[in-house]
C-alpha cells in the first residue's frame, strides 16, 4: 500500500510523455516564445488555422526581457521637471547665439525652444531668426518683433509653400492631390471655423505630413478686433485643431488679409506665435519666379503664399517644377526657416 502512490505518479508521467509525442506538432519543435504566442491566440483562430505552417506555432521572441538581478536604468536620464509655463515672447537671435543661452537669459529651457519651434537638437541658428520661447522663470527682455517675419534662411535654398485655407473643402483635396504627385510638404494656415466645418480634410492635411498653423478663428481684421479679441481667435482656433487633429498649430500664424498694427503683432507674439507675412501671393507669384531663375539666391527663405481657390490646385505643378528648375527646393515654412 505504501508504494502505491509511487506507482500512481510513474503513470501519471508516462501518460504525458506519451500523450505529449503523439499530439506534438510534426517536424517542429516548439520554443517557450511559440508556446507564449499561442496562449495569446483566441482558441477559435487556433481551430481554424491551416495544418501546414500555422502561424500560432512560429517561433516569435517575444519583446519581454530577461530577467535581471538589478535594474537596467534607461540610456538617457529623463530631464527634470519644468516649472510652470508663465507665458510666452518671441527672440530674435544676435550672432553667436545659441539655445541655451537664449534659454539661460530669457528664463525659458533650450529643449522646449526646441519642441516648440520645430528644430532639431544640433541645428545652427542663423541671426536675425524669430524663435518663439516659453517662458517659466523672469529673464531678460527678448529682442522681439514690431512686424510680421517675411523671408525665412537666404542661405537655406528652400522655398516655403503656404496655403491660407478658409473657404471649402473640395479645392483643398486637389491641392494635396498636387503636392503628393510631387513628393512636396507644406504648410496650411487654416481657420478655426473652416477646421470645425471640415474636420476630415483638416485630420488629412496632418495625415499627409504637412504643417498646420494658425489663421485666426473668425478671419477678422485684426487692427479692428482689440487684443482680447486677438487672444481668443488664436486660443479658440488652436483649441480646435488640437481636438480635431491633435497638432497645434504654435508657433506659425498668419493675419487675415495681412492686416495688422504693432499692438496686434504684440498680442499674437505674447500668445506663442510668431507672425508671417509673404515674399508673394497667388497673383504676384508668376513674376516672383521670373526672378527667382534669374537669380535663384535672392529667392531663397521665400515664402509663397497661396490659397484654397480652384486655379492654386491647376498652377501648384509648374510652380514646383519652376522651384526646382532654378536649384530651390520647394517646402515647409518649417524647413525653409531652418
Amino acid at each position: 500500500t505504501r508504494t502505491l502512490p509511487f506507482v500512481a505518479a510513474a503513470a501519471v508521467c508516462a501518460a504525458l510523455i506519451i500523450g505529449g509525442y503523439l499530439f506534438r506538432t510534426p517536424g517542429r519543435a516548439l520554443s517557450d516564445d511559440a508556446y507564449a504566442v499561442q496562449a495569446l491566440l483566441p482558441t477559435a483562430r487556433v481551430a481554424e488555422a491551416p495544418t501546414t505552417r500555422s502561424l500560432a506555432f512560429l517561433p516569435v521572441r517575444l519583446p519581454f526581457p530577461e530577467p535581471s538581478a538589478t535594474p537596467i536604468p534607461p540610456p538617457h536620464p529623463s530631464p527634470s521637471p519644468l516649472p510652470a509655463l508663465s507665458g510666452y515672447t518671441v527672440h530674435r537671435v544676435a550672432a553667436g547665439e545659441t539655445l541655451d543661452g537664449i534659454a539661460a537669459r530669457l528664463g525659458s529651457d533650450a529643449g522646449a525652444i526646441a519642441r516648440l519651434n520645430r528644430l532639431a537638437g544640433d541645428t545652427p541658428i542663423y541671426p536675425e531668426r524669430a524663435l518663439a520661447i516659453p517662458l517659466f522663470r523672469t529673464g531678460e527682455p527678448a529682442f522681439g518683433l514690431t512686424e510680421p517675419v517675411r523671408r525665412g534662411n537666404p542661405a537655406s535654398g528652400k522655398v516655403a509653400l503656404t496655403f491660407d485655407i478658409e473657404i471649402d473643402d473640395t479645392t483643398l483635396y486637389a491641392v494635396l492631390e498636387a503636392l503628393r504627385q510631387r513628393n512636396v510638404r507644406g504648410t496650411f494656415f487654416v481657420t478655426g471655423n473652416w477646421v470645425k466645418r471640415f474636420p476630415d480634410a483638416a485630420r488629412a492635411i496632418v495625415a499627409e505630413g504637412h504643417e498646420i498653423a494658425n489663421h485666426s478663428l473668425t478671419h477678422p481684421f485684426f487692427s479692428q478686433i482689440g487684443l482680447d479679441g486677438v487672444a481668443n481667435e488664436l486660443r479658440e482656433t488652436d483649441r480646435i485643431v488640437q481636438e480635431i487633429t491633435g497638432q497645434s498649430t504654435r508657433p506659425h500664424f498668419r493675419f487675415p488679409y495681412g492686416d495688422y498694427t504693432a499692438q496686434a503683432v504684440a498680442a499674437v507674439v505674447a500668445e506663442g506665435y510668431i507672425p508671417y507675412h509673404w515674399s508673394a501671393d497667388d497673383r504676384a507669384i508668376p513674376a516672383w519666379l521670373d526672378r527667382a531663375v534669374a537669380d535663384p539666391s535672392s529667392a531663397a527663405g521665400g515664402i509663397l503664399l497661396m490659397h484654397g481657390r480652384p486655379a492654386t490646385a491647376g498652377m501648384l505643378p509648374g510652380i514646383i517644377d519652376r522651384l526646382r528648375a532654378a536649384g530651390l527646393e520647394p517646402t515647409t515654412l518649417s524647413e525653409t526657416l531652418r
